[in-house]
């Protein structure tokens, strides 16, 4: 399995025979998305990594690592034929860490090497965060693409949560505004709004001086929040565009985030009175 190869994408006299396995793979026309064209493109993403200086790749290699054997597990079920069908809460955040947690430790990991600002101090206020940060943006972004995954065959909502509703996936998918779908969602709302909060105290913990880095994660933060609760003020959720955020949302949430990039202070409003939208109890 090509993700059981891990160790070669780091070294560079692997990487023909390593995209060329990876560009085979994905070689068929009907194979069609932007990620299938990224892999048909394996040797162009595989050299420019090795054009990083040695010290990136170091910094980015545990956390690549890590996240391919995770994944590799994950498509070992799907090889059994047991589906990609996440079954518990501890389930999904399992899958979650390795395919965003991970994430959070590589930014974490790269802020570190190139900003002088990044102390140990507040590196390890960082890494406190950085799992949760991944997490609570990975959550969200399976809830906004239920309707895409459920249609390939994959569920990463947990079954569980299905059953409390007391509906099946085939339902939601034939009527969207059944209103045992926003049930399904919330039983996810406390656990993705716990991970969220941590991940305002990781964007908060990055030094006023980085202002990009700041931007970087503040903005999704404050859709992630948004999208939540589009999800959860409708009983369509299982249907494609009522969880877009508009454009001109999308423009006055980066205004707003933009303009108070140095103040601790007004950032935790902003997410407060994003966060106050969601119509749960607080976890």
């Amino acid at each position: 399995m090509l993700l059981q190869a891990e160790r070669e994408i780091f070294d560079a006299a692997l990487i023909p025979p390593c995209a060329a396995a990876i560009e085979r793979l994905f070689a068929p026309a009907a194979l069609k998305g932007a990620d299938h064209e990224l892999c048909r493109n394996a040797a162009t993403v595989l050299y420019a990594l090795h054009e990083l200086r040695p010290e990136a790749r170091d910094a980015m290699e545990p956390s690549v690592r890590e996240m391919a054997r995770g994944m590799a597990r994950t498509v070992e079920r799907e090889l059994r034929g047991e589906g990609l069908h996440l079954e518990t809460m501890e389930d999904l955040e399992k899958y979650c860490y390795y395919v965003a947690g991970t994430v959070g430790q590589l930014l974490t990991s790269l802020y570190a090497l190139d900003r002088p600002s990044i102390t140990p101090r507040v590196e390890a206020e960082l890494r406190r965060h950085e799992v949760a940060f991944g997490l609570g943006l990975q959550v969200t972004n399976i809830i906004k693409g239920v309707t895409d995954d459920i249609g390939r065959g994959v569920s990463y909502l947990p079954l569980c949560l299905f059953r409390q509703a007391g509906i099946s996936i085939e339902t939601l998918l034939d009527r969207p505004d059944d209103p045992r779908g926003r049930e399904v969602v919330s039983g996810l709302a406390a656990w993705t709004l716990r991970k969220l909060d941590e991940a305002l105290e990781y964007t908060l913990a990055l030094p006023v001086s980085e202002s990009d880095l700041r931007l970087f994660c503040g903005l999704p933060l404050a859709f992630a929040v948004r999208t939540l609760s589009l999800a959860l003020r409708s009983t369509s959720v299982f249907s494609e565009n009522v969880l877009k955020i508009s454009r001109l949302e999308v423009a006055a949430i980066h205004r707003k985030m933009e303009s108070m990039l140095d103040d601790n202070d007004r950032i935790r409003q902003l997410y407060r009175e994003e966060r106050a939208l969601v119509p749960v109890s607080r976890p």
